[in-house]
């Protein structure tokens, strides 16, 4: 029922009122004359709705005054003579709904003011707007046929739409077919065009199907009409077929016939619906086009017989069902039996022969295959023997190819096995002949061993050595036979191969010595009975038994230290015990430092506890005594170590010289050179010193850090020694000893003072670069100033340079004077060579004999240094911190005294550089996972060197450099 009813019946009435409104009232509010006759605009048509809009009352341009209270819209289907009364307040817009398609509609508006007796405007011009008509759709209701229906597909059809009898208006545009699986939400929609039917393919089986039609008109918004009313339709259920592909099973093949069977065709794990009518079984020979049809009913087998020997036959199977039409399933996958060639075996029965028969062995061999007696035919490709331990089901195979024998190995004792032989010839698909008649043969009974596992008693295990027992052999508790003849003993060292074997004879008990110690050994027991070939025994369990870790003890022979020797005491210390260096294990419980006088036969034994260091007094004076050292560790029965090789100190007599010990830095050290140190001392006092005069001599004695041994030389009654020919760069370390003319008067040497030698550093700086001379230098000399191109004279500058000159020393009273003069120029490496000619005057200027001499020298510019530090290391230094430490460049590449070091330490990234007047630097903060790189360069007063190359580059918390 369309709108105009519903109107009608809730605001229908008759506006006869109208009349009696003055509207010659110029006040009450309208619309202009212009306006008024196209004030109202329609959109959003559709077959039951107009939407109506207007124009808001303007004071200025409209009639009348407002203010405006509200609109009201009238409405009338055309030919009616009352309108409808719809208030829109002060909207502007009005949805009229429930309209009836295809039909013209009347509109008027009217304005409303506040005012109690006229504020009603007059009405607007009336406006025409039609529905649309409806979209085209058919008024039966089942407008859709089907035929052609299959288990996978439908043909749909339906009647052209007629203009006459269903509803709507055209003309038709297409027509839409919409399908859908039974229980589905949505429809597939397929566009027909102008087309009458549609075969929908590719469905599923025995399944439901909804369709639906829809027909289309040419109209841009409203052509679509309403879909029909859903329609059902169903596919066939699908002829049976098995799932699988190879459902033929081929049995009882010969040379003739072959049987074929097939399972019973299955509702629930096959194909398609019954109930089974019958099978159907089709064979033709390979090559063949046409099959031979054999109808086999309801039976599930069938036999061929009178085939064709050593021939392919191809064979499938068809299911059919109670169907007119679709009764019968599609065929089975082809599958191939091939019947059998006349393969070869033996005449005889008794084929194998066995030979070597022991424990876990036994030798199988046959004659070969004979074309002239034995049945077949060859050629011969291979023999296969086959073998099962009596009582299993399935045989072991074993290709022999065409040897005839074969050893079996790894079988179980006293057993019997079984064999059969087939033999093979030359033959694409059925070369493979029947088995021989199966023949038994019983492995031998094993050898004695125990039937328990751990059958070793280790005892009394020491570092070395370990001593291993095991119970007798018995005939009622073990395995096997006797009677024993021997026991055999086996050890290997824990991840070798090979063991080590020891004949204990019939003793039960075995002790090995010179063991490695705190090391895994393996053991295994072998027994032995009196029989020729197989009286040995397998070997027990392997056991493993550790020795004992070494007590700990020192690596180097003379541990012991001894200083502060007196007449009456000696104090002795020795260095810590160290895991990684030593010998033996720890943890340390205490050190023990023996004593004895020299010619006595025991030692003193005193316990120093964990100390490292122990003050002997009391002892008699210019006396050897002798000191070993024992380490011991926490351990109950092997915790002390074997004593340190013994070393001797003697005390010192009454009158032994030597320094006062209030005395400090005995020694000085002067004219110290890349080569040379000069040493002095003082006299030995006897009011101040200790012990007695009259004194012989002087020893001075020298190393260098870090080697072992001094080397003493005798300077008589002298206080100072020069040593020369030294290294450069080397730290050396001296000491001097005092001797009186007592028998045993030397005294003990000074406490050890060090000096170092410089590098050779070969020139100064001047005006105009870097002055290196070429030959070492070995004396002092006072540097001329001055411009170095200039060639005159020049005075003396007191800055020290060193040059090789030919006169090694200068007396006093002498002056130097230096006159520089180019040589060439070095374009290479941008050098000037110099000729310095320097000459001895004296101090009223006149040259002295022999004392002129000439050098060359380059100068370049800068004497930064040319190498890197050394020796770059980096250790964990706390949490979060890491030490970097280095040591200076090598001498030929400081060119000068390092002043200080520049760092560069980056972290993820971020870049810190600072400078140090040391060798080592510190750097808090890091967290596990940090990457960081650290490289270092040396500085001079004339600039700075390259960096440590490749410096060091690493993840803190995992590795270090």
């Amino acid at each position: 029922m369309g709108m105009h009813h519903s109107i009608l019946h809730i605001f229908s009435f008759i506006l006869s009122v109208r009349c009696c409104i003055p509207f010659g009232n110029s006040d009450i509010p309208s619309y202009s004359r212009e306006q008024r006759q196209k004030v109202l605009q329609f959109t959003s048509v559709t077959p039951t709705s107009i939407n109506v809009t207007w124009p808001a009352w303007n004071q200025d341009t409209d009639v009348g005054s407002g203010p405006i209270s509200k609109y009201q819209i009238e409405i009338r289907e055309e030919g009616q003579t009352n309108f409808s009364v719809f208030s829109a307040g002060k909207s502007l817009t009005y949805l009229f709904e429930n309209l009836t398609e295809n039909t013209n509609y009347e509109f008027r508006l009217v304005v409303f003011r506040d005012h109690r007796t006229h504020g009603e405007g007059p009405p607007s011009t009336v406006q025409t707007q039609r529905t649309l008509p409806r979209p085209p759709f058919y008024r039966t209701d089942n407008v859709i046929s089907f035929t052609d229906v299959t288990p996978t597909s439908i043909n749909v059809s339906w009647p052209a739409w007629n203009q006459d009898t269903d509803v709507g208006s055209g003309p038709i545009s297409k027509y839409q077919i919409e399908i859908r699986e039974k229980g589905d939400p949505h429809f597939r929609v397929i566009s027909a065009g102008k087309s009458l039917s549609y075969r929908f393919e590719n469905l599923t089986e025995n399944t439901k199907y909804e369709f639906r039609l829809v027909v289309f008109r040419n109209h841009t918004t409203h052509g679509e009409g309403p879909p029909s009313k859903v329609q059902k339709q169903k596919t066939l259920p699908r002829p049976p077929f098995h799932r699988t592909d190879n459902v033929i099973s081929f049995t009882d093949v010969t040379p003739t016939s072959i049987n074929v069977s097939w399972p019973a065709w299955n509702q629930d794990t096959d194909v398609g619906s019954g109930p089974i009518s019958k099978y159907q079984i089709e064979i033709r020979e390979e090559g063949e086009t046409q099959y031979r049809v054999i109808s086999a009913g309801k039976s599930l087998t069938y036999l061929f017989e009178n085939l064709t020997e050593n021939t392919n036959y191809e064979f499938r199977l068809v299911v059919f069902r109670d169907h007119r039409t679709h009764g019968e399933g599609p065929p089975s996958k082809v599958q191939t039996q091939r019947t059998l060639p006349r393969p070869p075996f033996y005449r005889t029965n008794n084929v194998i022969s066995f030979t070597d028969v022991t424990p876990t062995s036994i030798n199988v061999s046959w004659p070969a295959w004979n074309q002239d007696t034995d049945v077949g035919s060859g050629p011969i490709s291979k023999y296969q023997i086959e073998i099962r331990e009596e009582g299993e089901t399935q045989y072991r195979v074993i290709s022999a190819g065409k040897s005839l024998s074969y050893l079996f190995e790894n079988l179980t004792e006293n057993t019997n096995y079984e064999f059969r032989l087939v033999v093979f010839r030359n033959h694409r698909t059925h070369g493979e002949g029947p088995a021989s008649k199966v023949q038994t043969q019983r492995t031998l009974p094993r050898p004695p061993f125990y039937r328990t596992d751990n059958v070793i008693s280790f005892s009394d295990v020491t570092p070395t050595s370990i001593n291993v027992s095991w119970p007798a052999w018995n005939q009622d508790s073990d395995v096997r036979s006797g009677p024993i003849s021997k026991y055999q003993i086996e050890i290997r060292e824990e991840g070798e191969t090979q063991y080590r074997v020891i004949s204990a004879g019939k003793s039960l008990t075995y002790l090995f010595e010179n063991l490695t110690e705190n090391t895994n050994y393996e053991f295994r027991l072998v027994v032995f009975r009196n029989h020729r070939t197989h009286g040995e025994g397998p070997p027990s369990k392997v056991q493993t038994q550790r020795t004992l870790p070494r007590p700990p003890f020192y690596r180097t022979n003379n541990v012991i230290s001894f200083t502060d020797v007196t007449p009456t005491s000696i104090n002795v210390s020795w260095p810590a015990w160290n895991q990684d260096t030593d010998v033996g294990s720890g943890p340390i419980s205490k050190y023990q430092i023996e004593i004895r006088e020299q010619g006595e036969a025991h030692f003193r034994v005193i316990s120093a506890g964990k100390s490292l260091t122990y003050l002997f007094e009391n002892l008699i004076e210019n006396t050897n005594y002798e000191f070993r050292l024992v380490v011991f560790r926490d351990h109950r029965t092997h915790g002390e170590g074997p004593p340190s090789n013994v070393q001797i100190q003697r005390t010192l007599p009454r009158h032994v010289p030597s320094y006062s010990q209030s005395r400090s830095d005995i020694l000085e050290f002067s004219d110290v050179t890349s080569t040379s140190i000069n040493v002095t001392w003082p006299a030995w006092d006897q009011a101040t010193d200790v012990g007695s005069g009259p004194i012989a001599s002087y020893k001075i004695q020298i190393k260098e850090r870090f080697t072992d041994a001094f080397r003493t030389i005798s300077v008589g009654k002298s206080f100072s020694y020069n040593f020369e020919n030294f290294t450069e760069d080397t730290e050396y370390e001296f000491r001097v000893v005092i001797v009186s003319v007592h028998p045993n008067g030397e005294g003990p040497p000074s406490p050890t003072q060090s000096s170092k030698t410089p590098c050779n550093e070969d020139g100064r700086k001047n005006a105009n670069g870097r002055l290196r001379t070429k030959r070492k230098i070995d004396s002092k000399v006072k540097q001329v100033k001055g411009d170095s191109s200039d060639d005159s004279e020049s005075s003396v500058h007191e800055e020290d340079v060193r040059l090789s000159l030919t006169t090694p020393t200068w007396k006093r009273g002498k002056v130097v004077v230096a006159r520089w003069q180019t040589a060439e120029r070095q374009p290479s490496y941008g050098a000037i060579k110099k000729l310095l000619n320097v000459e001895l005057k004296d101090l009223d200027g006149c040259p002295t004999n022999s004392s002129q001499m000439t050098e060359a020298f380059e100068l370049r510019d800068g004497a930064k240094p040319t190498l890197a530090p050394q020796n770059l290391k980096v250790e964990v230094a706390g949490s979060g911190m890491l030490k970097f430490q280095w040591t200076e460049p090598p001498c030929g590449g400081r060119n000068g005294v390092v002043t200080k070091y520049q760092t560069s330490f980056s972290v993820q990234g971020r870049e810190l550089k600072d400078t140090t007047g040391g060798t080592s630097k510190i750097y808090f903060g890091l967290k596990e996972g940090d990457k960081y790189t650290f490289k270092v360069k040396a500085e001079t007063r004339y600039g700075r060197g390259p960096y440590t190359y490749p410096g060091c580059t690493s993840v803190f918390g995992t590795d270090i450099c």
